[in-house]
């Protein structure tokens, strides 16, 4: 086989080329935001401090998770762990949010690349980064008041099997969502105490159809704002513990072998 040069293989194959130039560019942002985040509790795993009944745990994954956050204050750096559900939402995160813009001709922003960590105004070592943020005017449900300019949250779930897509499916409300999958709830729960918006979206996506078309249902998640305010005092007590954790982490000292060992 003959071999080509740089600028011909640039010419043959200029799609595969675009295609590989921004999945550098992609994780080279992923790098870029996991850095930012180190150390700092974001929504996607605000689950831990919670059971599924929505109480707050004490249990070791709990604290565990704590430690993992006072030593990554410490630069320790987490390995980018996930299979192959996790890679599945990842890669499907544009797509999903380009076909809820198609369907729905709602306007979205921060998705896809323009994503950001958001931090929370009451402390900047807790905060979230929305798939997707929209600004709109809303009708109070069961009032004519309309509220201007407001903030709704966005999230998705790209399911890779088909009964996690239809247990989404199967719901008659947001308010469903805490039973259906409590993690997501409190995901979005925290997404609206750390930006202030009124209400989030939450869609269910699966892209495995004999049409070509993926298919894909979405549901209002009301603002609790009992619950936001208790999760608001539990995360400074977080903060708390982590660099309580920290203090421990960074006292601990290695043996001196120099004592045991001559040479």
């Amino acid at each position: 086989m003959a071999i080509i040069s740089t600028d011909e293989f640039r010419k043959q194959f200029a799609e595969l080329v675009t295609d590989m130039a921004s999945k550098v560019k992609a994780e080279q942002r992923r790098a870029e935001w996991f850095a930012i985040k180190r150390g700092k509790i974001g929504a996607s795993s605000v689950w831990v401090f919670y059971t599924p009944k929505l109480a707050l745990a004490n249990n070791k994954a709990m604290r565990d998770y704590i430690d993992l956050k006072a030593a990554e204050c410490d630069g320790f750096i987490k390995p980018d762990i996930g299979g192959a559900t996790l890679r599945h939402g990842n890669d499907e995160e544009l797509p999903g949010a380009i076909d809820f813009i198609d369907r729905t001709g709602i306007v979205m922003t921060h998705y896809g690349e323009d994503q950001e960590w958001i931090a929370w105004p009451d402390n900047d070592q807790v905060g979230c980064t929305p798939d997707a943020l929209i600004r709109c005017n809303v009708t109070l449900p069961g009032t004519d008041l309309e509220l201007v300019g407001v903030l709704i949250v966005w999230e998705q779930k790209n399911n890779h099997t088909i009964n996690a897509y239809l247990k989404f499916a199967a719901m008659e409300s947001g308010e469903d969502l805490a039973v259906a999958d409590y993690k997501y709830y409190l995901q979005i729960q925290h997404q609206m105490m750390v930006t202030g918006a009124v209400a989030g979206i939450f869609q269910a996506r699966y892209t495995r159809h004999e049409s070509g078309i993926a298919k894909m249902c979405w549901f209002i998640v009301k603002r609790n704002d009992e619950f936001i305010d208790q999760h608001g005092a539990r995360m400074h007590q977080v903060i708390n513990e982590r660099d309580e954790r920290r203090a421990v982490q960074s006292a601990q000292t290695s043996i001196d072998l120099n004592q045991f060992i001559k040479q």
